[in-house]
């Protein structure tokens, strides 16, 4: 796999971080993984990673957004945990 792999884990660290803490109790987080042909090249594959919570989500004004440092949402919401500030 190509990629920088300490961006990798900080990207997943904070997806799954933010699912955990805006996905309600009893609410749900999914997590999936697998590798999927890129049309690039003939025997080319990438890995997706897909993860799914019953969370608040994030607003569609946001999403081209959500991997710019420093963007947030909506700033009311509780922000005691810290984090990178990656919505």
């Amino acid at each position: 796999m190509e990629g920088d792999y300490i961006r990798l884990e900080q990207i997943l660290r904070n997806l799954l971080g933010n699912a955990v803490k805006y996905t309600p109790d009893g609410g749900q987080i999914r997590v999936l993984a697998g590798q999927e042909e890129s049309g690039q090249e003939a025997a080319a594959t990438r890995v997706v990673i897909k993860i799914r919570d019953s969370g608040i989500g994030i607003s569609k004004e946001l999403l081209p957004r959500i991997f710019d440092i420093f963007t947030q949402a909506d700033q009311s919401l509780d922000r005691s945990e810290g984090g990178l500030a990656l919505a």
